[in-house]
């Protein structure tokens, strides 16, 4: 009953907070992407996520708001569960049988405020309004704490079973359940130390056996699904061969261990000075330091089984080939553990005062830091952000027109796309296609040549057009537009539509553009709720799609270049110079456009 109402305590306020900032609609990220997966029961990129699909399955049955929507309540449920589960788990470390660190009031306490530090930290509260995977991992890690927790502590064979069972399913959720092996090692190694090597045997296959038990949801669905043909089919891994590549995460290969030892060393000993304090406050860090402390000092080495882990996770995030807001992603299983180590420096300092206004004092000042976040997060909370992607999609499909191609170079832009067009307009008869890399190694790395991928019932057209140039150069009957300037048609002259381009095939097609006419329709038009917004996440993927507006600017003039009208090229180049810093903008070559059409570039 305790653990019941404690779990509540933390769970249902984050989770109505959630709600208050949940996204309407389809998120950045791969928010568009998980979605369509969850309408069809498709497959996602690898190594795939069969888990949260299923769960958004059942979600988008909900008889609330739209499909896109009832997604995002599945972030906010794991979210606000997996603070809830810490919470509990915080309070049943502090209040350790055999060394308890604190009272019971005050493992209380602290066990709310750990809980709520974790579901508060940004990263985690970003993540819990859209339709992600990533709060369903850490809920999924929490629980990997909690069983390892219940295993260092002599549970035998039930134990490890529930153990390996949940490692299975975690690990067929997402690859950040490895963080907890060496934990899971130590907890078993108390569980099962002073058995002779013989008496090891048994538990091991047991451990083993549930393991590939939880981990065969994965195994079986992907192949099964991947059959039917649905879409998204990523990669198709029906046959067995693309089958074993997908489940290995082929593609993420090369950013394991990027860095080395020596440049992952030094990354995270600068996410150590920057990522945790912007994510919890100097004032956690200096709790979790004394709560660590405290371990170590009264040599509770059973609870090395759950701060190992974390240890693990930050090497391993510090180590991965990601940089900015995606990077922090990986962090978050460590920010669990950071959470539940400043949960006991919190209890310690409170328990250890001499004085009860010191203690009251302490008290307060954590509820006030707490409630602090919690209004900061509601009166930070933009709307208009969350339209972002959603505003970008539908310009798309406006500017495009119905009936046409529609190649998107990238996750980032296709994922949007597609799923406005899914659940907006599944009548428009537009095809949305993906321009991406999808097999860089047998992609010529001297050439520019961009792979397509189409949906299933596309294979004719994906036979004859495979490549980027091929839609360019192939007269299919239908318009060819692209959502972005990418490799294969640069070099082309291109006619603005808005905020898609059509390759010019002639002089004939240049001509009669009505470029500055284009323009003011699409500053008319094309309004994307959330453009300036400071808090916007500024990972690389999020600049390249806020870029759209200023290249759309740089086509607009390079093509009035063209046509010899450089007196009005001259301010449209000028303006793109003026656009945030950040953003990814080619401004030498723009200032050489610039001289080019005899104008001066400062």
């Amino acid at each position: 009953m305790t653990g019941a109402l404690l779990f509540h305590a933390v769970a249902f306020p984050l989770w109505v907070l959630s709600l208050a900032r949940l996204a309407p609609t389809v998120a950045l990220e791969d928010s568009g992407e998980m979605i369509r997966a969850a309408l069809a029961l498709g497959i996602t990129h690898e190594p795939g996520y069969p888990l949260y699909v299923f769960l958004g399955r059942l979600a988008v049955l909900l008889p609330v708001g739209c499909p896109a929507f009832r997604m995002n309540l599945v972030s906010a449920a794991a979210a606000s569960g997996a603070a809830g589960l810490l919470a509990v788990l915080v309070r049943r470390l502090l209040l350790d049988s055999a060394r308890p660190a604190c009272g019971a009031r005050t493992a209380w306490w602290s066990a709310v405020a750990a809980g709520w530090l974790l579901g508060l930290a940004p990263t985690l509260a970003w993540e819990s309004v859209i339709a992600e995977k990533y709060t369903l991992s850490v809920l999924w890690f929490v629980v990997l704490l909690a069983v390892t927790v219940v295993v260092a502590d002599g549970t035998r064979r039930a134990g490890i079973a529930l153990a390996g069972l949940a490692l299975g399913l975690a690990m067929a959720h997402h690859g950040q359940a490895v963080y907890i092996l060496p934990g899971l090692a130590v907890a078993v190694w108390f569980a099962l130390r002073g058995r002779p090597l013989t008496g090891w045997m048994r538990p091991a296959i047991l451990l083993g056996f549930t393991a590939l038990l939880g981990f065969s949801v994965k195994l079986v669905s992907i192949p099964v699904r991947a059959a039917a043909h649905p879409w998204p089919d990523w990669n198709n891994p029906a046959v067995f061969g693309r089958w074993v590549r997908y489940l290995g995460g082929e593609t993420y290969h090369q950013r394991l261990f990027k860095w080395g030892a020596w440049g992952t060393s030094t990354r995270l000993a600068s996410h150590a000075v920057t990522v945790l304090p912007d994510e919890f406050g100097w004032a956690a860090i200096a709790l979790a330091v004394a709560g660590l402390g405290w371990i170590v000092s009264r040599r509770r080495w059973r609870d090395l089984a759950w701060v190992i882990p974390g240890a693990a996770g930050a090497v391993f995030a510090a180590g991965f080939g990601l940089v900015t807001v995606s990077l922090r992603l990986y962090y978050l299983p460590a920010f669990a553990i950071f959470a539940v180590l400043a949960g006991f420096g919190l209890a310690l300092v409170v328990d250890r005062a001499r004085w009860p206004a010191v203690r009251f004092a302490v008290a307060a000042l954590a509820a006030c830091w707490i409630g602090a976040r919690a209004v900061h997060e509601v009166r930070t909370a933009n709307w208009s952000r969350y339209y972002l992607a959603h505003d970008f999609a539908r310009d798309v499909l406006n500017f495009a027109g119905e009936g046409c191609i529609v190649v998107a170079h990238g996750d980032y832009v296709y994922f949007p796309v597609s799923c406005v067009r899914e659940v907006d307009r599944p009548e428009s008869g537009t095809l949305v296609v993906l321009a991406n890399e999808l097999d860089p190694g047998k992609r010529p790395l001297q050439s520019k040549r961009i792979q397509l991928m189409y949906p299933p019932a596309e294979s004719g057209l994906a036979a004859r057009c495979p490549w980027g140039e091929d839609l360019m150069a192939a007269d299919l009957g239908r318009p060819v537009r692209f959502a972005v300037v990418f490799g294969g048609i640069e070099r082309e002259a291109l006619v603005t539509r808005g905020i898609v381009y059509e390759v010019a095939r002639g002089r004939g097609d240049r001509a009669p553009a009505r470029i500055l006419a284009d323009r003011a329709w699409f500053r008319k038009r094309g309004r994307w709720r959330g453009l300036y917004d400071p808090r916007m996440p500024r990972d690389e993927h999020t600049r390249q799609l806020l870029v759209r507006y200023p290249y759309a600017d740089f086509w607009r003039a390079r093509l009035l270049a063209v046509q010899g009208r450089c007196a009005e090229a001259i301010p449209l180049f000028r303006a793109v110079l003026f656009w945030p810093a950040e953003w990814p903008i080619n401004r030498p070559g723009i200032e050489e456009s610039i001289r080019a059409c005899g104008g001066r570039a400062r």
